[in-house]
């Protein structure tokens, strides 16, 4: 056999491997680029939800940017969880907050005990308690810790498919709207206080 028989032969062995490492690289970087684009455009909605809690001035805005932002946005339903309305000054017409007392005794356990962020899919019977009606027998759902200070409450968000939320979903951008709700109700709470204080002292 010559020597260019020896070489056509050798490239005729190695190219399947080579076509397949190729084959390879591009679907680890067709990945990669779909896994950016997913980080880009979560991060892209929850920044503007944060920015929106951020510049809230009441919890009537608070109220809109949960029941309407945060739908709109990221899911189908959304409801803050609270141990005391009065204490945030929240009324009956703002639907997007709950005590803990309305929920059973074993929902409002799991919920008060969250610790960190957690998705996970749930039957309908949790998901209706914790959000209102669904169309579907399971759904999912984002407990969401919001915690700053003397604030504790848990955000819910929900959706109608089973594999929305899901339990290996990255959490961090949840996290950061947790916080950022956190730091608003704090504030919010604040000028509730001040302004009892000073009708306290008028009268």
């Amino acid at each position: 056999m010559t020597k260019q028989q020896n070489l056509t032969s050798l490239v005729d062995l190695q190219l399947p491997a080579l076509r397949e490492e190729v084959r390879s690289l591009t679907q680890r970087v067709e990945s990669t680029m779909a896994a950016f684009l997913a980080n880009e455009r979560n991060f892209q909605i929850v920044a503007g939800i944060a920015l929106a809690t951020q510049q809230c001035e009441s919890i009537e805005e608070l109220n809109r940017v949960i029941t309407e932002v945060v739908v709109e946005q990221s899911a189908d339903k959304a409801r803050l969880y609270v141990p005391n309305l009065n204490a945030l000054g929240v009324n009956k017409d703002h639907i997007a907050f709950a005590e803990y007392t309305v929920l059973a005794d074993t929902t409002r356990q799991r919920v008060t005990a969250i610790q960190k962020t957690l998705c996970e899919p749930v039957r309908r019977s949790v998901y209706e308690e914790l959000l209102g009606e669904i169309d579907n027998e399971v759904g999912s759902i984002a407990l969401v810790p919001v915690r700053y200070q003397n604030i504790e409450a848990v955000l819910v968000v929900g959706d109608q498919s089973a594999d929305f939320f899901t339990p290996d979903a990255g959490t961090i951008y949840l996290d950061f709207l947790g916080a950022t709700l956190a730091r608003t109700m704090y504030r919010l709470a604040r000028t509730v206080d001040v302004g009892a204080e000073q009708k306290a002292a008028v009268a």
